[in-house]
């Protein structure tokens, strides 16, 4: 009797040319970097496109995830402040509620019985920030418009419906693909913490993106 074909989990059952290909120790690095790359590109386009959603689910990684936070992070930190004493704490605040957050509504998802893995959520709820780092960098760049910027008040308005634009897009794209794992009766319990996440990471843009406002 023959012993069965070996399947690797994610990929088609093609032979064995799949299954060398995913030896890469002998390819260059650059090609493993582009390879990379191309895949975190392509999450951010399977979140914010219906019907590709669920994709993320099954070839997750934390690598964007951790773009991200550090991108969030790190712009934040230059515009809290001109003393690096008082901008330095900034990071770390924001790179701990931005994982302890997405720990804690992974761990109230998995208890209420979603079919997820830890890191899955981990995962899910980092590369949806995507739109949160949209509206940061809109909110840095109203000041270098003349009307706006010699408005304290106009500026505020612009910058808070921008964070709330895109709190509302990463909370319909977490969900969207957060759906379909449990049941309908537990939808409240498992998108309120969600849009409490999302709106804490929004309020941190508010306050720390613009020094005017």
């Amino acid at each position: 009797m023959e012993p069965p074909p070996t399947v690797v989990e994610g990929l088609p059952d093609s032979g064995d040319q799949d299954l060398k290909s995913l030896n890469t120790l002998d390819e260059p690095i650059m090609t493993t970097v582009m390879r990379d790359v191309r895949n975190i590109v392509d999450k951010f386009v399977h979140v914010y496109t219906p019907g590709k959603q669920k994709k993320l689910l099954k070839d997750w990684d934390l690598w964007g995830p951790l773009m991200i936070c550090v991108f969030l992070a790190v712009i934040l930190q230059t515009s809290a402040g001109s003393s690096k004493s008082e901008a330095v704490p900034h990071f770390a605040e924001l790179f701990i509620l931005v994982w302890g957050g997405a720990a804690l509504v992974t761990l109230n998802t998995m208890l209420l019985g979603a079919q997820l893995a830890f890191l899955q959520g981990l995962c899910v709820l980092g590369y949806c920030l995507c739109g949160q780092c949209v509206a940061l960098v809109a909110c840095k760049l109203l000041p270098l418009l003349p009307f706006i910027s010699s408005h304290a008040l106009v500026l505020f308005i612009f910058s808070a419906v921008l964070s709330l634009l895109g709190c509302c897009w990463s909370i319909l794209a977490a969900s969207g693909t957060f759906a379909g794992l449990y049941g309908d009766h537990k939808n409240t319990l498992i998108r309120y913490p969600i849009l409490l996440y999302y709106l804490l990471i929004s309020w941190l843009i508010l306050s720390w993106s613009n020094s005017h406002c």
